[in-house]
């Protein structure tokens, strides 16, 4: 960048950008080392909802898993205060432990979030953790908890019926390979 010869100060041209062009610019600039460590180039939200929303974004469930894990890391360490999105921050690990072939891992990060720490955490929030530890169980061949854990979530009328009803499609491709009639009943 020595010999770039610009008509106006960098520092007046950057503050006439939006804040996210901004860090883009400023991460090529930095050669994509990472703006703020662990190579995740991501601003840092006034909340965490606000960041975990841009990693969803910018990190989405169908693109690159380690990168998506490293940005979900950061708001873990950005929030580590904040239960509700260390909570959710750490769901959307285990679904990216579950989908990338490892149950166990999934259903570890899953038992941590049993604590005490996030009791407090919404009902329907908790619901979403348990579908996922219930599918985990499920593929560690684990079906008596995987059901258990289901059904739980079936049959909790508190629930949205949109957590319920996943819920049930879940359990009912649990035990279907052993009772595809009691699967059918589940779903009736």
């Amino acid at each position: 960048m020595a010999g770039l010869k610009l008509r106006k100060p960098l520092s007046t041209l950057m503050s006439r950008i939006s804040p996210l062009l901004r860090l883009a610019v400023l991460a090529w600039l930095a050669g994509f080392s990472g703006v703020r460590g662990q190579g995740v180039a991501m601003p840092r939200m006034a909340s965490g909802a606000e960041e975990l929303g841009w990693v969803d974004r910018q990190f989405p469930e169908n693109g690159d898993p380690e990168a998506r894990k490293r940005a979900l890391e950061r708001v873990i360490d950005d929030f580590g205060d904040d239960s509700d999105t260390v909570f959710r921050a750490e769901v959307r690990l285990a679904l990216l432990d579950w989908n990338g072939g490892h149950p166990l891992a999934a259903h570890d990060r899953l038992r941590g979030l049993q604590s005490s720490h996030f009791r407090g955490i919404d009902r329907d929030k908790r619901a979403w953790a348990q579908i996922l530890d219930g599918q985990a169980l499920a593929d560690l061949n684990r079906l008596p908890e995987a059901v258990d854990r289901l059904d739980r979530v079936v049959e909790d009328s508190r629930l949205s019926i949109e957590r319920r009803s996943l819920a049930a499609i879940a359990l009912a491709e649990a035990i279907m390979p052993q009772a595809p009639k009691d699967a059918l009943a589940t779903l009736e």
